[in-house]
């Protein structure tokens, strides 16, 4: 999922938990989940889970490598 545009609040919950789900019919497994966000920090992302969640964590981002002509 490519992510463009501010998520917050119970938005931000609704549209990255529905990523998490496993579609077996249609071969699709948590584990193949990959996000690419361009505009939310991780500590936005985590205080918008927080108050429907009794934890929440969150993998640290990784490093993306560039690749030019």
């Amino acid at each position: 999922m490519y992510v463009d545009k501010k998520l917050q609040g119970v938005l931000a919950v609704q549209a990255l938990s529905r990523l998490n789900r496993a579609a077996d019919k249609l071969g699709k497994k948590t584990e193949d989940l990959f996000i690419l966000d361009f505009f939310n920090q991780v500590d936005e992302i985590k205080s918008s889970f927080d108050p429907f969640y009794t934890s929440t964590s969150l993998v640290e981002p990784q490093t993306l490598m560039y690749y030019t002509n």
